[in-house]
């Protein structure tokens, strides 16, 4: 049993690991209304407030506290002297109350470390042992952003969302379409531009009809393609036509195009 202790004692000591802490392991001060700050202290501690149980068969009943650093001492059978670090987190005056509800409680603290025999506290300090500590960093555990760290984290912290406000999603109304244009929607368009189209015998001055062939795509509505046919064929008037029903937009479909006449009467 000794050797085989030994043996594990010695290959967990090679081996690095990451742990995040409990809550505890943060204390926060006041907030500074002058500053616009909330001053915060880091905790060496796995756990500060209440020790962990292990294997009862190595253990037994035992309880442990797991530290960066041995404390000073026990205060009312809690370990002291732990602070690691300070620093300060900015919030805005006006979101303090949102602040302390949607960011505050979902704040932790990450470890890495390796575990050495000698890690072990004296007698008078009760159970407990300290880690060999590598570095730490605090993160927003529902959004895994980095507010402090030593040395300098690589990377964002593991998210965790439990609990979390969940943001809202706005789920995408899918516009159902028709097969192809009926003859109300392309009538209603065509009525749009009717002023339009008046113009171009306004400009030449030549009385007459003509029947305009028009395609259209069905994926946005846009005029494809448009052709004068009758006497007004190749004329500039015809051209005006065209030119203005290439301008008007109907509603999508979801054939590839459409095909249709529209007569027109000038004036």
């Amino acid at each position: 049993c000794r050797a085989i202790r030994g043996f594990m004692q010695r290959r967990a000591a090679r081996r690095t690991y990451l742990t995040t802490a409990s809550p505890d392991a943060l204390q926060f001060g006041e907030y500074d209304s002058a500053k616009f700050v909330y001053p915060v202290t880091v905790m060496g501690c796995i756990s500060c407030t209440r020790p962990l149980s292990f294997d009862p068969v190595l253990f037994r009943p035992n309880k442990f506290f797991v530290t960066t650093r041995q404390p000073k001492a026990l205060k009312d059978g809690r370990p002291e002297g732990l602070e690691l670090a300070k620093f300060e987190i900015p919030v805005d005056p006006r979101k303090v109350g949102l602040w302390m509800k949607k960011v505050k409680p979902y704040l932790r603290v990450q470890f890495l470390y390796r575990v050495t025999p000698d890690g072990v506290w004296p007698d008078k300090l009760g159970h407990g042992f300290t880690l060999h500590m590598g570095g730490f960093r605090v993160y927003n555990r529902c959004t895994g952003e980095i507010l402090y760290s030593q040395p300098p984290s690589s990377g964002p912290g593991p998210v965790d969302r439990k609990g979390c406000e969940r943001k809202k999603v706005h789920k995408r109304v899918t516009e159902k379409l028709p097969k192809k244009l009926s003859s109300s929607k392309i009538l209603s368009v065509m009525q749009s531009i009717r002023k339009d189209l008046k113009k171009c015998y306004e400009m030449y001055q030549i009385p007459g009809k003509a029947t305009l062939m028009i395609k259209v795509r069905g994926t946005d509505g846009k005029v494809m393609q448009v052709k004068t046919k009758g006497p007004f064929s190749g004329t500039p008037t015809a051209q005006c036509l065209e030119d203005t029903v290439k301008k008007a937009l109907f509603p999508r479909f979801t054939q590839k195009f459409q095909e249709f006449k529209y007569p027109v009467t000038l004036p």
